[in-house]
């Protein structure tokens, strides 16, 4: 597993899973057919983010199982609730699964996007927000002190995308 805790701005790099404190920022570098997941709860005030890489569930030997949508969203609601948030009080936010180099022999991004979804429902957590699928990259910052969520997609600037 790759997680921690963080104050300042902290980059989740692919593969990455990171916990925030109330005043933290996580932040993405580009997101293409990865997908990431955010969620946040204001009691107590907790985020986390995973920078997600592939769909289903880590091979059994697998040493970095977070790069799994599985695994990862396993881990991010396992954070979540061990700091005391409760499933009703967590909000989910999805972004990415974009095929960006525009192959048409890859079923990765939709598979992906596919694939966290039912994670997720598994868990009964339903998405809040989410802005996938297309060609564009995606970049999102979560401000967990402002609870907010701000979004860029190809080469726009970053907008706010959600505020609590």
């Amino acid at each position: 597993m790759y997680y921690n805790i963080t104050m300042d701005r902290e980059y989740v790099f692919s593969g990455e899973l990171k916990v925030c404190k109330p005043d933290g920022k996580l932040s993405t570098g580009a997101i293409g057919s990865c997908i990431v997941a955010i969620m946040i709860s204001a009691t107590p005030r907790i985020g986390a983010m995973a920078h997600i890489m592939l769909p289903g569930k880590a091979p059994e030997k697998e040493s970095n199982t977070t790069k799994y949508t599985c695994n990862a969203i396993n881990e991010l609601h396992n954070q979540m609730t061990k700091r005391g948030a409760l499933n009703e009080d967590i909000k989910t936010f999805v972004f990415g699964g974009a095929n960006v180099l525009r192959d048409k022999n890859t079923d990765l991004p939709q598979s992906n996007i596919a694939s966290v979804k039912s994670c997720l429902k598994e868990l009964r957590l339903k998405i809040e927000e989410e802005s996938v699928g297309g060609v564009a990259r995606r970049e999102a910052v979560l401000y967990l002190k402002d609870m907010a969520i701000t979004l860029s997609i190809g080469d726009s600037g970053k907008r706010e995308f959600w505020k609590a």
